[in-house]
């Protein structure tokens, strides 16, 4: 009888293609797991972004010129924040009232205004909306 020392080519070969199949499906949840953390991201830029606002009220009385702000123009804090996390940055601002909102990378989209909570769902269309729709 022939004693057997190591494992077949077809064993070996069965074993990779587990482990391939396997770590297919941990880099595919990453991603995933990457786009929830930086859907995260957006939710907190957009959160703070709020209470700007509302910074802003107090110090001139109105929410007129908000989005011309140093953070919320060109290269501002916010926007880069929100930008390089894959979203979008929309900023409406008027006398009554501002809209900031946001598209998320898990699908969907994120905008807060001055009542003070995130709304899931909608966005700020321009520069004219001055609640989320």
């Amino acid at each position: 009888m022939c004693k057997k020392n190591g494992f077949t080519l077809i064993e070996l070969l069965v074993v990779i293609a587990i482990i391939g199949v396997l770590a297919s499906i941990v880099l595919f949840n990453i991603g995933d797991a990457r786009r929830l953390a930086r859907d995260a991201v957006i939710r907190a830029e957009i959160n703070s972004a709020s209470k700007r606002a509302e910074i802003f009220y107090y110090e001139y009385g109105d929410y007129d010129q908000l989005c011309d702000e140093p953070e919320f123009v060109g290269n501002g804090a916010v926007i880069k924040a929100i930008t390089d996390n894959g979203g979008t940055f929309v900023c409406g601002d008027g006398a009554n009232g501002f809209c900031i909102s946001s598209t998320l990378n898990m699908g969907g989209s994120v905008c807060a205004d001055k009542i003070g909570r995130l709304k899931e769902g909608t966005v700020c269309s321009g520069a004219s909306d001055i609640a989320c729709p």
